[in-house]
């Protein structure tokens, strides 16, 4: 992951009328961070797990390779290299956020 999909995943949710309206340090074991997530007014929300599971140690929100929906972990996105595959897996994983969260 890089800065760029973490600003491409924050732009999806804006576009989709979602914020990101907390980020929380990880646990220091297998997540890198926590984003809470809601609409304007607050609801529903939700929070997205940044996944940073590495041999020695936790890896930072910029370096994690995945990420995932808590409670809903079938709901996820794997970072890959920032193309239109990348692009196309974000779309995805949006439009499953619309239709299981909202």
């Amino acid at each position: 992951m890089s800065i760029e999909h973490l600003e491409l995943l924050r732009n999806a949710l804006e576009r989709s009328k979602w914020l990101v309206v907390n980020e929380l340090p990880g646990n220091d074991y297998d997540i890198s961070a926590y984003w809470e997530v809601a609409r304007p007014n607050g609801i529903p929300k939700f929070t997205i797990a940044f996944s940073g599971r590495d041999d020695l140690k936790t890896l930072p929100i910029e370096k994690a390779y995945g990420c995932h929906v808590v409670g809903h972990e079938n709901i996820g996105c794997y970072f890959g290299r920032v193309n239109k595959s990348y692009r196309d897996e974000l779309d995805s994983f949006i439009k499953v956020l619309v239709s299981e969260i909202t």
